[in-house]
């Protein structure tokens, strides 16, 4: 009974922290910053403050997509992860102690001419 009560202390530690609501813009549309590559760039720690915040601009605006390869990591810097024509930046990430729970990740495809195919905002 007691290894019981154990796994059931963790699962609801493990609900609790995951269903934290995210305040930095407190739900509000029309709260994103406007882009800054240096603010994209920065990160403190394992985490990178701004991207949340600014991450619409690149999903939704002509940007980013205008741009070929090495324009976009002259401009996003290198990716935080590479793998077939994707770039991958992480724009958040949840975790428990250093176990990662949840991760936001920005991918852009990019075409065999260098030139952006798509973007999408995964997790």
């Amino acid at each position: 009974m007691r290894v019981m009560g154990k796994w059931m202390i963790l699962m609801i530690c493990i609900f609790i922290f995951s269903c934290q609501v995210d305040h930095r813009n407190n739900g509000v549309k029309g709260s994103e910053s406007a882009f800054d590559a240096r603010k994209w760039k920065e990160k403190k720690g394992a985490d990178y403050p701004y991207r949340a915040s600014m991450v619409d601009e690149i999903l939704y605006g002509d940007r980013v997509r205008s741009l070929r390869y090495p324009e976009i990591i002259d401009l996003l810097g290198e990716p935080d992860r590479t793998s077939e024509k994707h770039l991958y930046y992480t724009i958040s990430q949840k975790r428990i102690g250093a176990w990662p729970m949840s991760t936001q990740t920005l991918v852009i495809k990019i075409s065999d001419n260098d030139n952006v195919e798509w973007i999408k905002l995964h997790g």
